[in-house]
């Protein structure tokens, strides 16, 4: 059952956009229905959307796209980001631009986490939000599934309570989503503005991204959970050992998993093995690609196991484990993505 999500003025809606045009695509509505209701908002873009090579071929008629054709197109699409929020209700100095690297977020949370999470931490521990809206951990995406991440390591034992909003732009939406914003016809006509303003993303997407100007905008709760479709089952037993299991029927060749653990506050871990069946492999710290343990896969009947043990100076409060290949390919988008691990009970 879809609960009505409605604010008043004492609300406080924070949008974490992974991209210049997330904002409008997901968050249109939201942040429209903030200023209806005169509830304080901001905005937040971690990149300038500068790796974005086709549009950019399209529109600037060019093949090569070099360093500074790549700072050009992000400092356009970051304008039309602006002028889009403009449009949405938001005010200049409530929207921030943190131009990390564009189609790189995910490298960027596997080694050094903290570059991308602490000015996260920093804004929400301003800001104080009662909703924060970020991406879906199923975002096909990859830098919408490390966002997610991100945004989770940043709350990391938060004590305050504030609603979290898990949208997708890309994949297949929940059927039945936790919360449901209605939206008036004058709202979706500002909405559907926002969305044409990035012109750099609407002249070949434009069909596609219009059509989220719709008269419900969907959001999940991101709690932290397993996703039953996933083929890739991870736990963290109590004698500190970490159990993986890959499902054979889901399976590609050249997978990758890789673990991110955070124990504390600005304290994490990540790590990157293959999925080699029945061979040793080695566990890869993820911040300088040196060994720190090695495990077997073996088969079972369904699926290929392993298990190791990590170094890890406490018991994890946080877990994710990623499947996908270890050398991206042409699509830029994951297959399967993240899966929470299964930390067991907190104590």
């Amino acid at each position: 059952m879809s609960e009505p999500l409605r604010l008043t003025a004492a609300d406080r809606v924070l949008v974490i956009a992974p991209h210049p045009d997330d904002e409008s695509i997901a968050c249109g509505g939201l942040l429209l229905a903030a200023r209806d209701a005169d509830a304080a908002r901001r905005v937040v873009t971690l990149t300038d959307g500068d790796n974005n090579p086709w549009p950019q071929r399209w529109i600037e008629k060019r093949w090569r796209i070099d360093a500074t054709a790549r700072a050009r197109w992000g400092a356009r699409r970051r304008a039309e980001a602006q002028a889009a929020l403009e449009l949405l209700g938001v005010a200049a100095d409530a929207c921030e631009f943190h131009g990390f690297p564009d189609a790189a977020l995910t490298s960027l949370l596997m080694r050094d986490a903290d570059r991308l999470v602490a000015p996260l931490r920093a804004r929400i521990a301003a800001f104080e939000p009662t909703h924060i809206a970020l991406p879906a951990l199923a975002d096909r995406h990859p830098d919408h599934s490390a966002a997610h991440i991100a945004v989770q390591l940043a709350l990391l034992q938060d004590g305050r309570a504030m609603r979290r909003l898990a949208y997708r732009v890309h994949g297949v939406a929940n059927p039945v989503a936790k919360y449901v914003l209605e939206l008036g016809e004058s709202q979706r006509e500002t909405k559907r503005a926002a969305i044409a303003s990035h012109r750099t993303q609407t002249a070949l997407s434009g069909k596609r991204f219009l059509a989220y100007a719709t008269p419900r905008e969907t959001y999940d709760e991101a709690a932290i959970a397993q996703r039953d479709e996933h083929p890739l089952r991870a736990r963290l037993r109590e004698d500190g050992a970490i159990e993986l299991r890959v499902a054979k029927q889901n399976r590609h060749g050249n997978d990758r998993v890789s673990i991110l653990l955070g124990t504390a506050p600005g304290i994490w871990s990540a790590w990157h093995l293959s999925v080699a069946p029945s061979r040793r492999c080695d566990v890869l710290d993820a911040r300088g690609d040196f060994v720190v343990a090695t495990t077997e896969w073996r088969e079972e009947a369904n699926a290929w196991t392993a298990e190791m043990r990590l170094p890890v100076s406490a018991r994890p409060a946080i877990g994710y484990a990623k499947l996908a290949k270890a050398q991206p390919g042409l699509v830029i988008f994951d297959r399967y993505g993240w899966q929470a691990i299964d930390l067991g009970e907190q104590s």
